[in-house]
């Protein structure tokens, strides 16, 4: 399965916090998944460190991510053609480039934001 984690799952995965319940962590450790990002989820950290929301080093979190097998997509042209073309359900823009990134890419997404749940897209929850 192709996982695309939401920024909220690669907090509570890096934290090892228990509101990532044991079916997703489950599914983020079995070796057969392919654990996605996007670029947008480490610029969101760091906006929330920025503001004094989140207290981590992104370059070391990057560092964890990579060194776990996680991929990191890239922004593509289709990415960007496929978020022009998204109905407008959630406003927030990292959200919204993940749900385009996932249709194009095919994968799953891993959340607990309704919003997103609400796109033509699979999800499956954090809990």
């Amino acid at each position: 399965m192709r996982l695309l984690l939401d920024t909220h799952a690669l907090i509570w995965w890096i934290f090892d916090l228990p509101k990532l319940g044991l079916k997703a962590r489950t599914l983020i450790n079995d070796r057969g998944n392919e654990i996605l990002f996007s670029p947008a989820s480490p610029w969101e950290m760091a906006i929330k460190i920025s503001t004094g929301k989140l207290d981590i080093d992104v370059g070391e979190a990057l560092a964890v991510f990579a060194e776990r097998g996680f991929v990191q997509l890239d922004i593509a042209n289709s990415h960007l053609i496929a978020l022009a073309r998204l109905e407008r359900i959630h406003g927030d823009p990292f959200d919204r480039m993940i749900v385009a990134q996932a249709m194009v890419e095919g994968a799953t997404i891993m959340t607990e934001d309704a919003a997103i749940a609400r796109y033509a897209v699979g999800t499956i929850g954090c809990s």
